[in-house]
């Protein structure tokens, strides 16, 4: 198995962040979507908690949190499509969910994802709470998941 290192977001990933976004926009993201993150990148009060993750010195995920209202949510979680089915989406979230366990105890953990992703996240104990058809783009459908405190 591969072994990812996490580090936190610097500004001087951005543009290797960006790709990692544009190769899953086949399903995960839409194309309207890269400008909405490309803000989140340079918004130094919401990236506080954004990790990327390097394998053999490459970027290859990134991904983080944040608290809101609800409790604490899941932010741009990516891996590189090219290397999907490898282990590193579940490196990736077994590394936020540590950190944000760590951190704040067990708590409830929130995410919003895309109808192609929502079956990962269901092996990890996620359970879909709604489905909004079209819910991130035209096509995509929103899956708004919970990880409840056990």
């Amino acid at each position: 198995m591969f072994k990812v290192e996490f580090i936190a977001y610097k500004p001087k990933y951005k543009s290797e962040c960006i790709e990692l976004f544009k190769s899953n926009l086949n399903g995960y993201f839409s194309p309207e979507e890269v400008k909405d993150y490309a803000q989140f990148l340079d918004s130094s009060e919401e990236i506080e908690n954004y990790y990327v993750g390097f394998l053999d010195g490459e970027v290859v995920a990134a991904g983080g949190w944040d608290r809101q209202n609800k409790g604490y949510f899941l932010r741009w979680g990516i891996i590189d499509n090219s290397r999907h089915k490898l282990g590193l989406g579940t490196q990736l979230l077994e590394f936020r969910i540590g950190k944000i366990e760590i951190l704040y105890g067990k708590v409830d953990i929130l995410i919003k994802t895309s109808g192609k992703a929502h079956g990962f996240f269901e092996k990890f104990g996620f359970e879909t709470c709604q489905i909004i058809p079209d819910g991130i783009f035209s096509g995509i459908d929103e899956y708004q998941m919970v990880r409840r405190l056990e």
